[in-house]
């Protein structure tokens, strides 16, 4: 299916008014139907099939934020000593705030609301972290999971970018996938 197709319905969807910033999902096939004779002569004069309109349906989907699904879990050292939540207003947060301005402006489409939710997030994982101010030697390390289109990228990039405004030197990050392949 030609890329203009998938980029028609994504704008069409970004300007229905909403009352919020989340794309509701019943939009999105409503979408596909409204558009069916527009996408038609984008598709040489050949209606979409089925299997045309799945795909869209799944780009759509992943493209766009329907709803935050889940706040996130913190499993975290009870003995270890929370630091950043009484010291958040200490810094600048020149690199967090250029990163959700990107958010904010940018095509991606990410409502303020998952914005805001992801950063108590980060906030949270920064307060397990420890004070990157505290003197001698000690370390701290963390993992983020999350299912496919979770928001796992955009929390760690924001964790990343807040950590350095904080004063965080080094970070080190390890991507791992894994990928079941079925057997026709």
């Amino acid at each position: 299916m030609k890329q203009e197709i998938y980029n028609a319905v994504r704008a069409y969807i970004k300007a229905i008014p909403k009352k919020d910033d989340a794309v509701p999902a019943e939009i999105y096939e409503k979408s596909i139907e409204a558009l069916a004779p527009i996408l038609k002569d984008m598709n040489d004069g050949v209606e979409l099939s089925e299997n045309d309109k799945s795909d869209l349906l799944w780009d759509l989907e992943s493209f766009f934020i329907t709803k935050l699904h889940h706040d996130g879990t913190f499993l975290g050292n009870p003995e270890v000593q929370l630091w950043f939540d009484e010291h958040k207003t200490d810094f600048n947060y020149n690199y967090w705030n250029a990163y959700k301005d990107f958010l904010a402006e940018s095509s991606s489409n990410i409502p303020q609301s998952v914005i805001d939710a992801n950063e108590k997030i980060i906030d949270g994982v920064l307060d397990y972290s420890g004070d990157p101010r505290k003197e001698g030697n000690w370390h701290r390390k963390g993992m983020v999971m999350g299912n496919v289109q979770s928001g796992k990228t955009l929390n760690y990039i924001g964790l990343i970018n807040k950590a350095a405004d904080v004063g965080y030197k080094t970070f080190i990050l390890i991507i791992h996938f894994f990928i079941k392949l079925l057997a026709p």
